[in-house]
């Protein structure tokens, strides 16, 4: 291939550029959809049959690394970890390969491998390589994998291409449904080896079979109203889309394998927006709250959550007028433009983040939309304004996590968080709740979200929140969400959405009004 300045440029073939995502992505940290998209892009792949094999490659790997190691160990005579970077990152795509992508010849996999090595300047390796993926392909039905019952841990974490760390975390935090209690009855950590037979497992590994699905791609109206649902509901049918009512919220749809969303219809007008259903409760239960007339709140919202025209709003008797919303971290922006579409002219919104990227994307969404009462800026939200204080009625601080509860989107997100981090986030969470707490009015609200499942960055978070702040009460938001999620609020009237539950990301919602 001949560029533009007449340098001769090799083209890489479609393994070779996935080896190359994969090895970036697990050896040097880099994030997974970006790494795929620039590979892809960069390279000027557009044949969709191309572009469809490269990312099903390296999601794949990426996804299901733990359990590919672990029959590459069943084989190889030395240990994954101990192998060459390139070399174990091209038995893991072949693996993959071998055993999930049936479409592929298992002879061609082992043969392109093969050339990878010695492509790579492992030449000498190329009877390692060829050995063991051929062994593999022959017998690898065969393989013994740990014993449920005597290693549940390690059973969940190679089956479910986990780490193990992740597996006994989420055992420990599903504590309603079954952990093990010590003698006092106090809850009892499950560790690594131990027996679990009094665990409900049902929970959890529903939980990981989530993780291991490719996720419908979940849409909603710009428009909240009965009227946007069914005309863009039959827009997509016309186009050869099929789409399924929510699972949480009727105005949602899901869809299945759409392609590219720029490419779905409605996208380039502003008829939808992308938004997992979990991240939808934090601005559905502010418009709840608004509604019943509660707190200091000067407004009474008579609101239905999908009625033929939307909804409809009026200020109470007294009003000053709008109501101002800061959105503290708010990129790409889901929230604040929900926000917008459930409360219309009652809000003023202002919608920060960190970087002029992140802004970039919100003003994009915004645009896009047609939204005019949404203001952008940039702020880091661990630094107070105290030009802010007592400014804001209502505070959206779906703060950064460990992104627990969205690895079935984001796979990558297990081999870049360990616990020492997620203790760092809840403190850093702290301090933004601090900065929130320091912004809202007296009556106002802070709606404090996560997309973790962790009882550190969650339950705890609140629980120091209003012992470091007493003119702070949290409130049950049980009234303000649909009834068939009302089991998902635990009796400090936040709610928990365990991943997969309602085949949706992991989410945790609170809310605090200020006396």
């Amino acid at each position: 291939m001949i560029n533009m300045s007449g340098n001769i440029k090799r083209v890489m073939t479609s393994r070779e550029l996935s080896l190359e995502v994969i090895y970036n992505v697990l050896e040097n940290g880099e994030y997974l959809k970006e790494s795929v998209d620039s590979a892809i892009s960069k390279n000027g792949i557009t044949d969709a049959r191309d572009r469809a094999f490269i990312s099903m490659l390296c999601e794949g790997t990426v996804e299901r690394m733990i359990e590919l190691d672990y029959i590459i160990d069943q084989y190889s005579s030395k240990r994954t970890e101990k192998l060459k970077p390139y070399i174990r990152n091209i038995l893991r795509m072949t693996v993959y390969q071998i055993k999930y992508m049936d479409r592929v010849p298992d002879s061609a996999s082992v043969d392109e491998a093969v050339k990878l090595a010695v492509k790579k300047g492992y030449g000498g390796l190329r009877g390692f390589v060829n050995g063991v993926l051929r062994n593999v392909a022959r017998t690898y039905k065969n393989i013994e994998y740990p014993d449920r019952e005597r290693e549940p841990v390690k059973y969940f974490s190679v089956m479910y291409a986990m780490p193990a760390w992740i597996v006994r975390h989420f055992i420990n935090e599903l504590k309603k449904y079954g952990v093990e209690k010590n003698e006092s009855g106090a809850d009892k950590p499950v560790k690594d080896g131990q027996r679990t037979d009094n665990i409900k497992t049902v929970e959890l590994v529903r939980c990981l079979e989530y993780f291991l699905t490719k996720p419908e791609l979940t849409i909603r109206p710009g428009t909240i109203s009965r009227k946007a649902v069914l005309e863009l509901e039959s827009e997509l049918s016309r186009a050869g889309f099929a789409a399924s009512r929510g699972r949480i919220f009727e105005y949602a749809l899901r869809l299945k394998s759409p392609g590219k969303i720029e490419d779905i219809p409605g996208y380039s007008d502003g008829r939808f927006v992308v938004q997992d259903e979990s991240s939808m409760i934090p601005a559905h239960v502010i418009a709840g709250y608004i509604s019943e007339g509660t707190g200091a709140l000067p407004v009474v919202i008579h609101y239905s959550d999908i009625s033929d025209a939307g909804m409809s709003a009026e200020p109470s008797p007294g009003s000053t007028g709008r109501l101002r919303l800061l959105d503290m971290c708010a990129a790409p922006g889901g929230k604040a433009l929900h926000a917008a579409s459930l409360l219309g002219d009652l809000v003023d919104i202002e919608a920060r983040d960190v970087s002029d990227a992140k802004t970039a994307m919100i003003r994009a969404n915004i645009e896009r939309l047609g939204i005019d009462n949404i203001h952008v800026c940039r702020a880091d939200a661990l630094i107070r304004n105290e030009n802010d204080r007592e400014s804001y009625d209502i505070i959206i601080a779906d703060l950064p996590c460990s992104g627990l509860g969205v690895i079935a989107k984001k796979p990558d997100i297990k081999y870049h968080i360990d616990e020492k981090g997620m203790d760092s986030l809840a403190s850093i969470q702290s301090d933004m709740l601090d900065n929130a707490a320091a912004y809202v009015k007296s009556g106002g609200i802070i709606v404090y979200s996560t997309c973790t499942v962790n009882i550190g960055e969650n339950e705890n978070n609140c629980r120091a929140f209003l012992d470091r702040h007493p003119e702070f009460v949290q409130v049950n938001v049980k009234r303000f969400v649909p009834e068939h999620i009302r089991e998902s609020v635990d009796e400090f009237g936040s709610i928990k959405i365990i991943p997969g539950r309602y085949k949706s990301d992991g989410f945790f919602v609170a809310m605090f009004r200020r006396r």
